[in-house]
């Protein structure tokens, strides 16, 4: 769940806690880490940053950083919750990035520098519930007047 609402967010500084437990020869962790993925269900989230600058620095850096986690639609299974992410972004005409075996229909990425803003729909296991630190009305009024980031154009 760390990896689906934060790619970015491995739990050690290098590697993931799957990679380590691979590393480690630790079958067990590993099938029962593959029985709960199989044993629940999927859903669609709509990840949102925002990401301020930091005040009173003389180059833009990294300030406080703002999410929204919304759970969009749950599935069955892992499959039909994909098969619905590839509908989406293709219907968006966004990207879909891979990693760690996740699935990221990129809206907006993220730039190096701030403020800057993304957002992305990613498959993850059924959960989470939708959240954001004072509420989703708050967070859509900033996330509104924000324009940073690499934008894709809405789909029909």
């Amino acid at each position: 769940m760390s990896l689906a609402l934060n790619p970015r967010g491995s739990l050690y500084r290098d590697e993931t806690l799957k990679t380590t437990t691979v590393r480690a020869g630790n079958p067990a962790a590993l099938q029962e880490f593959e029985r709960m993925q199989e044993s629940g269900s999927w859903a669609i989230y709509r990840v949102r940053r925002i990401y301020g600058a930091k005040a009173g620095s003389v180059e833009p850096k990294k300030g406080t950083v703002q999410r929204a986690v919304e759970k969009e639609q749950v599935f069955s299974t892992q499959l039909e919750a994909l098969d619905a992410l590839r509908a989406k972004a293709h219907r968006g005409k966004w990207p879909v990035d891979v990693a760690n075996g996740l699935h990221y229909a990129y809206v907006e990425y993220r730039t190096d520098s701030y403020p800057s803003r993304e957002e992305y729909y990613v498959v993850a296991p059924a959960r989470v519930e939708s959240k954001t630190r004072y509420g989703i009305d708050a967070f859509n009024a900033q996330w509104q007047p924000q324009q940073f980031g690499i934008s894709f154009p809405a789909g029909a």
